[in-house]
């Protein structure tokens, strides 16, 4: 079989990479092809390297702008790159190779952005599955859009969600039962399976681990909770890990609030295991989510979290059991989620383990086969 993979996301790599590339890499050592469309947005991750060497091929598409150069160069280059696509489909190299499948990770409504995606699509007898990564509970698109959705999904073979609750907003936005739907949970990056010892310092150390974009991840509510007055006479320490284009703006409120000394900027980072042999709970504020990575890496790890009440969280955490829960995105809602939490810290320990018995429950360890196994019986 011939599965064409196409990503639109806006870096090398990212959480929503890990499930396709697992699936590529089952894909390639059964002998079938993998073509990636991908956006040029600096140098081949390590993992996408790693499938080019099992023999997958990766075509760039333009589309995307560097942030942050100058207003004017921008609008020129978005011009340029709208003049090519009239003149010729960006998807054309990847159709070239008369894909079987094709395989579309975004979020839940981005399909409506890549109408030449659906246009090539139009001209070719190949299967489509959508993967779904996010939403968020704002409906925010027009009625064209909410056409070109649906059509989009109802052509599909299946519409993947990472969690129920992705699925449920957009069964409400789309006014669909999404027949074709269906949950397949992510991959673990994680190389070890099992609870870390938990941490024994006198320091309470909090971790923040995703990419570092404040209107999806939400690490600006947590500094901002943390910045009031009962949080300075205790003894934590933030560790935040990732990179984003919000760095710069999460470094710069670090210090606004005078937190520098207690917040830790450690950028990228591989070994999951070691960010959890360090840290005791996981803060993840986030404003929009589907069914991130972090909290199930560290509930496997044995660690409890703080999250808010968006994507998939309710689905593996339980108020009070494997962490706490934040009905809403806001600095208030965060802060009274996080003092529940710090009044219980003594249960932490227990409460991970907790977490991990459910996390166990629940993950899919093959998702990358399931998903394959489905392309095929397309």
């Amino acid at each position: 079989m011939k599965i064409g993979i196409v990503s639109i996301i806006k870096e090398p790599w990212g959480g929503s990479e890990e499930l396709w590339a697992d699936m590529a890499a089952v894909a390639l050592q059964g002998g079938h092809e993998v073509y990636i469309s991908a956006l040029k947005c600096g140098p081949p991750h390590p993992k996408t390297v790693r499938l080019l060497e099992l023999g997958a091929k990766l075509f760039y598409r333009r589309g995307f702008v560097q942030p942050g150069i100058p207003f004017l160069q921008r609008i020129f280059r978005k011009g340029l790159i709208l003049l090519a696509n009239k003149l010729q489909n960006p998807f054309h190299r990847l159709f070239k190779e008369r894909p079987d499948v094709i395989f579309y990770v975004g979020t839940s409504y981005s399909i409506a952005d890549d109408v030449l995606l659906l246009k090539a699509l139009d001209k070719t007898p190949a299967a489509l599955f959508i993967n779904c990564n996010l939403n968020h509970d704002v409906r925010g698109f027009g009625s064209v859009r909410y056409d070109v959705i649906n059509a989009a999904y109802q052509r599909a073979k299946k519409v993947l969600f990472v969690s129920e609750g992705n699925l449920e907003i957009a069964r409400r936005h789309l006014c669909s039962p999404i027949d074709n739907a269906m949950v397949i949970r992510n991959p673990v990056n994680l190389s070890n399976i099992g609870v870390q010892p938990f941490p024994q310092e006198d320091t309470m150390h909090f971790a923040m681990v995703g990419i570092l974009v404040t209107d999806h991840k939400g690490q600006d509510l947590v500094l901002g909770a943390l910045h009031r007055e009962q949080w300075r006479s205790r003894n934590w320490h933030l560790n935040i890990y990732g990179a984003g284009l919000d760095e710069g703006y999460l470094k710069k409120l670090t210090a606004f609030y005078g937190l520098t000394d207690r917040v830790t900027f450690h950028g990228k980072v591989n070994d999951i295991n070691a960010v959890w042999k360090k840290n005791s709970l996981l803060l993840m504020p986030s404003r929009q989510e589907g069914m991130p990575l972090a909290v199930v890496e560290a509930m496997v790890c044995g660690r409890p979290a703080v999250l808010t009440d968006v994507g998939g969280h309710r689905e593996w955490v339980n108020e009070g059991v494997e962490g706490f829960i934040s009905p809403g995105a806001t600095v208030q809602s965060i802060a009274d989620a996080m003092e529940r939490a710090w009044e219980q810290r003594a249960d932490w320990q227990q409460m991970g383990l907790a977490a991990n018995a459910t996390a166990m429950k629940l993950y899919n360890p093959a998702p990358g086969k399931t998903i394959l196994n489905l392309l095929l019986n397309s």
